[in-house]
C-alpha cells in the first residue's frame, strides 16, 4: 500500500493538492449563493415544481420529460415559500453536493482505502461535481445521491434498502438503471452460493417494487398502473416526435470527442485509472465499478452534455483510488507528482474560468428579467421563445399551456406549433428580429416592444 509517513515526498504532495482543492471549493460555493445561476434545465425543473407545490398541479398533468423525484426535491423551496425562493434551491443544491462527498468519503472508508487518498480523492470528487454544471440545476447530482447510498448500502449488504435507493435514483432520472450493469457483476462475482445469490437478488428487487408502489400511490393514484409503467421508463418522451432535440441524440461523433477531451483536460484523475490496469484484480468490488463506468459510459450515446459526465466521476475516482491504493506510489513518485501537479493546474484554470463565465452570466439573465419585466408582469401565462427557460424563474411566468406545452425549450419545434398550443389570453414573447413570423397569424395582437423582444397575445 506504499509508505503513508508524513516525510514520504508523495504524502506532501498530495496533502497539499487536497488542501489547495478545498481552497478551489469555498469559492465556487460562495460564488454559487452569491451568483445564483440555475441555467436553462433548472428554470424548467423549477418552474415544474413551483406549479406543483404552490399551485397544486398534478406532477403528471404537466408536460414533463424525466420522472419527477429530483425536479420536486430540488423545488422543495416552493412548498415552504409561496414566493420565488430559486436561491435557496441553489443552496439545497450545495447541501446535496456536500452529502454526496460524504457518502463518496464513506464509500472510500468501507473499501479500506488510506486515509490520505480518501481526503485526495474525496477533494477531486466535489470540485469535478461542481465544475461539471454542478452549480446549476441539474438532476444528476440528486441521482448520484441516491446512487451512491445504494452503493454503501450494498457493500454493507443491505440489498433491500439498496434496491429501494436504485428506484430513488430511477424515479428522479431513467438513466440511474445503468447501475443495474456493475450491480449484476457484483452479484456474478460475488463467493456465495447460487441460493444466497437469489436471495440477495430477491431483495433487491423487493426494495425496489415497495418504492415504486409507494410513489404511484403517491403521486400517480389516478393513472391506470400499467400507464404509469409507461410514463415511469419514459415510452412517452420517446414517442415524442421531439425525441432526437430532447436528448441530443442528433449529436454527431465528433462534437462527442471534442466535449470528452474537454473532459479529459478538466478532470484528467477520473481517467488515472487506466494508467494502472495491469494492477487491476477483478473482483466483486472492480467488478461493480468496471460495470458502472460502462454503462453510465452508455447514457452518451444519447446526449453529451457536460452534466451527464457528473454520472461518471464517482466510479472512475473509486476505482482509481483502489488502483493507486494497491500499486503504492513509492516507486514512481516523479511520474505521479507531475501527474497531480498538472490535474491541481488544470482544475485551478477551468475554476476560475468557471467563477467568471458564473458572474457574467448570471448578470445577463438579471439584465433580460429587467427587460421581460418592463413588458409582462409577473404571474403572466406566456411561452418564452425568445428567453432562456431560467426567466419564467427570474421572471416569475406561468406556462401558456402547462399541460401540453409546459415550459418547454423553444428550439424543440417550428414557432406555429406552440402558437398552436397556447391557452386564449396567454402571451408568446419572441425576439424582436423574429416577430414578422407571429404577425402574420390573425390570432395574434401585438401588445409590448423593445429593442429585443417582441410579446404578442393569443386573442
Amino acid at each position: 500500500m506504499g509508505d503513508f509517513t508524513i516525510k514520504n515526498p508523495a504524502n506532501i504532495l498530495f496533502r497539499s493538492i487536497t488542501c489547495a482543492n478545498w481552497l478551489l471549493i469555498i469559492p465556487i460555493f460562495i460564488t454559487a449563493i452569491i451568483w445564483p445561476n440555475i441555467g436553462p434545465d433548472g428554470g424548467y425543473y423549477l418552474s415544474i415544481a413551483r406549479d406543483f407545490y404552490q399551485d397544486k398541479t398534478g406532477i403528471y398533468n404537466m408536460v414533463c420529460g424525466y420522472n419527477p423525484l429530483a425536479i420536486l426535491i430540488l423545488g422543495f423551496p416552493y412548498w415552504l415559500s409561496d414566493s420565488n425562493p430559486y436561491q435557496f434551491s441553489v443552496v439545497l443544491l450545495l447541501i446535496i453536493q456536500s452529502t454526496n462527498a460524504f457518502l463518496f468519503y464513506r464509500i472510500l472508508k468501507k473499501l479500506e482505502i488510506p486515509y490520505l487518498y480518501r481526503y485526495l480523492f474525496t477533494s477531486f470528487f466535489l470540485l469535478y461535481s461542481l465544475l461539471l454544471d454542478g452549480t446549476f440545476i441539474v438532476l444528476e447530482l440528486v441521482q448520484i445521491l441516491f446512487l451512491l447510498s445504494a452503493t454503501l448500502l450494498l457493500l454493507n449488504n443491505k440489498f433491500f434498502l439498496s434496491g429501494a435507493f436504485v428506484f430513488l435514483a430511477f424515479y428522479s432520472k431513467q438513466y440511474s438503471l445503468a447501475f443495474l450493469a456493475g450491480f449484476s457483476i457484483y452479484l456474478i462475482i460475488d463467493k456465495s452460493d447460487t441460493r444466497k445469490k437469489i436471495l440477495y437478488m430477491f431483495r433487491f428487487i423487493i426494495g425496489f417494487a415497495i418504492i415504486l408502489v409507494f410513489f404511484y400511490l403517491l403521486l400517480a393514484k389516478n393513472m391506470k398502473f400499467p400507464e404509469f409503467l409507461s410514463d415511469l421508463i419514459g415510452i412517452r418522451v420517446i414517442n415524442s416526435t421531439a425525441f432526437s432535440q430532447i436528448t441530443g441524440a442528433n449529436y454527431d461523433f465528433k462534437n462527442f470527442l471534442k466535449i470528452f477531451m474537454l473532459i479529459v483536460l478538466i478532470a484528467p484523475v477520473m481517467f488515472l485509472w487506466i494508467l494502472y490496469l495491469k494492477d487491476i484484480r477483478i473482483n466483486k468490488i472492480t467488478g461493480f465499478l468496471i460495470g458502472n463506468i460502462s454503462g453510465f459510459l452508455a447514457v452518451f450515446i444519447f446526449a453529451s452534455y457536460f452534466h451527464y459526465f457528473i454520472l461518471f466521476i464517482p466510479w472512475c475516482l473509486i476505482l482509481t483510488s483502489i488502483l493507486v491504493s494497491v500499486s503504492g506510489l513509492n516507486h514512481k513518485i516523479n511520474f505521479d507528482a507531475v501527474l497531480f501537479s498538472l490535474a491541481f493546474i488544470s482544475v485551478s484554470l477551468f475554476t476560475y474560468k468557471s467563477i467568471k463565465n458564473r458572474m457574467i452570466i448570471y448578470k445577463q439573465e438579471m439584465g433580460i428579467k429587467e427587460n421581460i419585466s418592463s413588458l409582462i408582469p409577473p404571474g403572466s401565462k406566456v411561452f418564452l421563445y425568445g428567453a432562456s427557460p431560467a426567466q419564467y424563474i427570474y421572471s416569475s411566468l406561468k406556462s401558456a399551456n402547462a399541460k401540453e406545452l409546459g415550459y418547454m425549450f423553444p428550439n424543440l419545434r417550428e414557432l406555429s406549433y406552440y402558437l398552436d398550443k397556447m391557452d386564449e389570453k396567454s402571451l408568446i414573447l419572441v425576439n424582436t428580429g423574429e416577430m414578422g413570423t407571429v404577425n402574420n397569424c390573425t390570432d395574434f395582437e401585438l401588445v409590448a416592444q423593445s429593442d429585443h423582444f417582441t410579446v404578442f397575445e393569443k386573442r
